[in-house]
């Protein structure tokens, strides 16, 4: 459940740049993991947003040192959770619709249930060049 998968995320992060001193990487996912590097590099990129998610969870996170992310590549990423349920079929709707609850299923202090790129765009100043592959 949202945000756990993107604490994790910044956990590896952390230890590449700790114990094999990795200090810049390219972040690459699929589907569910494409949202996932999307928003870590959103995040790390905008000390803002990473503060929400910091209040959010109690986890300390603005002062950890991560690679620099010098590029994403988004496969069939889940960026935008408000457009896809307007183009497409009602089952595929509610297939989403199920999918989204499941991963936030009430909204987190501080963040709401803002877990794509595009939920929290508004608010982001910088972000690596991105590659977006989609069939």
């Amino acid at each position: 459940k949202f945000p756990t998968a993107l604490l994790s995320m910044f956990r590896a992060l952390e230890f590449l740049r700790r114990e094999h001193g990795v200090d810049k990487c390219i972040l690459m996912g699929d589907s569910a993991g494409g949202c996932l590097v999307a928003m870590a590099a959103a995040l790390l990129q905008n000390e803002a947003l990473l503060l929400e998610l910091e209040k959010a969870t109690g986890e300390a996170l603005a002062g950890r040192a991560y690679p620099k992310i010098e590029s994403l590549i988004c496969l069939y990423a889940i960026l935008d959770q408000k457009a896809c349920m307007v183009a497409s079929p009602w089952y595929v709707r509610l297939a989403l619709r199920f999918i989204y609850r499941c991963y936030c299923p009430k909204p987190i202090p501080h963040m709401g249930t803002d877990f794509t790129l595009d939920d929290v765009l508004d608010r982001v100043t910088q972000i690596p060049p991105v590659l977006v592959a989609a069939g």
